[in-house]
């Protein structure tokens, strides 16, 4: 059965790898990666964390970005274990764990994101008064 480009472009992680794809050196994977590996149910790297020794631990954007789609799409309703696994692939776990926890946090809002993570943080009640800003804003703009 045929997809059409809307289709096929229907799916944010799709939308995403194309961008990627765009940035990403072939030698990294950009030409000769598919956009269906971050989605695909066939594809599974066990354990999750394993995800930096698949797509490389270095900080260079091409190695940090199919690792935190891979995660995002894989954890797509549990921030935690997302980010945990971002996090305990080693290398450069931090801007790993930041690109994973934005793209499922987005996914999830902030009700999805365990509140120990949050009462944690310096200056937590500016941080979600800013988020609660925020989901207004994108609200008013969905009904323009």
């Amino acid at each position: 059965m045929a997809v059409s480009q809307a289709e096929k472009w229907s799916d944010p992680w799709r939308r995403a790898f194309s961008r990627w794809t765009s940035i990403s050196p072939p030698s990294q994977g950009g030409e000769g990666m598919q956009a269906g590996q971050f989605t695909s149910p066939d594809i599974v790297i066990e354990p999750a964390w394993k995800v930096s020794l698949v797509y490389g631990m270095p900080c260079a954007i091409y190695h940090q970005l199919p690792a935190a789609y891979y995660l995002a799409s894989r954890f797509r309703e549990d921030y935690e274990a997302a980010v945990l696994h971002a996090i305990n692939g080693g290398g450069q776990n931090m801007s790993r764990a930041l690109l994973t926890g934005a793209l499922v946090g987005a996914q999830v809002g902030l009700e999805g994101i365990p509140h120990r993570f949050i009462t944690g943080l310096r200056d937590a009640q500016r941080y979600q008064a800013l988020a609660a800003e925020l989901e207004q804003w994108a609200v008013r703009q969905e009904t323009l």
